[in-house]
């Protein structure tokens, strides 16, 4: 039982330090996509937003989105691995006090991912509206 218990607590460790790392890179690229958005609201001449243009290009191809599906893959095969060690003869509830916070944690991790990409890419998206409408302006 307590091999159990230390393997399902390893696993979660491992779920909310690798989840937490890569939260920290893809909430730095969904604020470098906010702060692009807003800058490009206050550009006011055509090199401005010609370099703005060549900027979003990079944000944009910068999106982690493949290494979010990857951890994700991880952290998931993680959980699933969790759920299938046997624990018996516990003192505590494993399903509320293991098992629901590691379904939580994993599912957390995609939900919050997926609304900071999508909100990102809206934001981006936004920014090239507006940037083509003022190179629409001037031809």
């Amino acid at each position: 039982m307590d091999s159990a218990l230390a393997l399902t607590g390893f696993y979660f460790t491992i779920i909310g330090f690798i989840s937490g790392l890569f939260f920290t890179r893809l909430d730095s690229w969904y604020g470098e996509a906010r702060k692009f958005s807003a800058s490009v609201k206050l550009m006011q001449t055509i090199e401005e937003f010609k370099r703005a243009r060549q900027e979003m290009a990079g944000i944009r191809s910068s999106a982690p989105l493949g290494s979010f599906i990857a951890i994700g893959v991880f952290t998931s095969s993680l959980l699933v691995l969790a759920l299938l060690v046997p624990i018996t003869d516990a003192q505590v509830d494993p399903l509320l006090f293991l098992r629901l916070p590691l379904i939580l944690t994993v599912c957390a991790y995609w939900a919050g991912g997926i609304w900071l990409l999508l909100s990102a890419r809206k934001l981006l998206a936004s920014a090239q509206a507006h940037i083509e409408k003022v190179f629409k302006k001037t031809s």
